[in-house]
């Protein structure tokens, strides 16, 4: 389903939901955003995504990705593109054409795990506006 970007000793997400792990996170950072951001804001709020996170193995996760993929993520993030062709274009995420045919390949067990995980990612953060904002000024407070 998803191809690592960087050495394997490097790719910290499950291959199996790195992809969406990563639509996810970007396609979050796109809302709070409104892609109007600059550099210190995008990294701040993708910060606050993962704080948003309720299970610590979650956050966790989100974290390790932040930190492996930020720089590319800052980088290409301004260019409008949207979150699957980010994904697509730092690599941790293949084709569409390549993710439907797989998909049809992965075990059934697979797929409960990534649908019970990211449907609990989605519940979390939606409708957390207030909560998000406080989070981001955490955020900002802790890095002063």
């Amino acid at each position: 389903l998803c191809k690592p970007a960087v050495i394997l000793e490097q790719q910290v997400v499950d291959n199996t939901a790195g992809c969406a792990l990563c639509e996810y996170i970007i396609g979050e950072l796109d809302v709070y955003l409104n892609q109007k951001g600059n550099r210190d804001s995008i990294e701040h709020a993708l910060e606050a995504v993962c704080d948003m996170m309720s299970s610590s193995t979650s956050k966790r996760k989100c974290q390790e990705f932040v930190d492996t993929y930020i720089n590319m993520i800052l980088d290409t993030f301004t260019d409008g593109m949207t979150p699957k062709e980010l994904c697509q274009l730092i690599y941790i995420c293949q084709n569409v054409d390549a993710q439907t045919q797989e998909i049809g390949f992965q075990s059934q067990n697979q797929c409960k795990i990534c649908d019970g995980i990211f449907t609990e990612i989605y519940e979390d953060v939606l409708d957390k506006e207030e909560e998000i904002k406080e989070a981001l000024r955490n955020v900002c407070y802790a890095v002063l």
